[in-house]
């Protein structure tokens, strides 16, 4: 595959948010010992396949939220726009109107979202035919094509559960107006954030914290 896209993305099935996620490029392939041939052995020989993909140049994260009723028919519940670490981590989501989020994307996104939002309401119903309830977000990335023109990856992954994106749809209903802004992330219980309201006091190790974002936070969420 590194002969054929050069860098790829691996991915361990049994995984998530970001977690056992990780690059390779020709030359790890030669390495006699390299830890990333290590690690795509052991995956293989403890979880029998690992997932691969070409490398894209990212520019933003996001995803679109839905929901799966019991009739089989799929809701639309809301974008998600969120950031990671260097690593793939999950680093935090911007919390606010459907409105303002579609205005921190570029304009020309605006009409593809659209079209894929139709196409997975119409394709989500037949692909799970009637075998799953609730909540699942479907990851997608903004990339920078060669050409330089940024492309929307319509589908990095469905996730059959409650996203963080779908706890950041829900927490709009906090905000004070449409026009306000918020921060969701996740820290360490001793780490205290200036003006955040923690959601999960009772925790033990790590914090669910909403932060009031500046007027100037959401443009600086995300840079094109």
């Amino acid at each position: 595959m590194t002969d054929s896209w050069g860098e790829i993305m691996l991915k361990a099935p049994w995984s998530g948010s970001g977690r056992g996620v990780f690059r390779m490029s020709p030359a790890d392939r030669s390495e006699n010992s390299g830890s990333r041939q290590g690690r795509v052995l052991r995956i293989l020989r403890e979880q029998g396949a690992i997932e691969a993909e070409p490398f894209y140049h990212r520019v933003a994260d996001l995803a679109m939220e839905f929901r799966m009723l019991s009739d089989g028919h799929a809701v639309y519940e809301g974008l998600s726009l969120f950031t990671t670490t260097p690593t793939g981590g999950y680093a935090g989501n911007l919390v606010a109107s459907e409105a303002t989020l579609l205005s921190l994307l570029p304009p020309e996104t605006h009409t593809v979202l659209e079209a894929v939002r139709t196409s997975l309401l119409r394709r989500l119903p037949p692909l799970l035919d009637g075998h799953y309830q609730g909540l699942l977000g479907v990851d997608m990335m903004l990339v920078r094509h060669t050409d330089l023109s940024l492309r929307l990856h319509p589908c990095v992954e469905i996730n059959l559960r409650r996203t963080m994106g779908a706890v950041a749809v829900s927490l709009r209903r906090l905000l004070p107006s449409p026009a306000a802004c918020a921060l969701f992330t996740l820290r360490p219980t001793s780490a205290t954030v200036s003006g955040a309201i923690n959601l999960t006091p009772g925790a033990n190790k790590v914090s669910a914290m909403l932060t009031p974002a500046s007027d100037t936070a959401p443009s600086s969420f995300f840079k094109f």
